[in-house]
């Protein structure tokens, strides 16, 4: 049986992860390490006291930022939107790159600056 935070981790590690993390690596080598640990604890604590908050107050997150004024749902709802279209701009990426390489399937994939017309 698998534990709650491997269930968690395989949920929150999707494609973006696994492509732009190790090309990373490749370019910037450990000079990333300070970045990183400083988003770590930035993101942190809004993961693991957002669901303490939510399972101590028996609400949900969105319904609490309505208690704390409409303006903060409007901003959630703008930075979901937003992350929105980066996901799927990079799955998509990804995928046309991986049926690319296994399929030998030729699909277009525009870098920057280049034009499609």
């Amino acid at each position: 049986m698998l534990g709650s935070g491997i269930l968690y981790t395989a949920a929150a590690v999707g494609v973006s992860h696994l492509v732009f993390a190790t090309r990373a690596g490749a370019v910037y080598g450990l000079a990333m390490i300070p970045f990183i640990l400083l988003f770590c604890l930035l993101k942190y604590p809004a993961l693991r006291f957002g669901n303490d908050f939510a399972a101590a107050t028996g609400r949900s997150l969105v319904n609490s930022y309505i208690s704390f004024g409409r303006w903060t749902l409007w901003l959630f709802g703008l930075s979901q939107l937003l992350s929105m279209i980066f996901t799927v701009a990079a799955i998509s990426l990804a995928t046309t790159g991986l049926l690319n390489a296994v399929l030998d399937f030729s699909l277009v994939t525009p870098t920057y600056g280049e034009r499609l017309i």
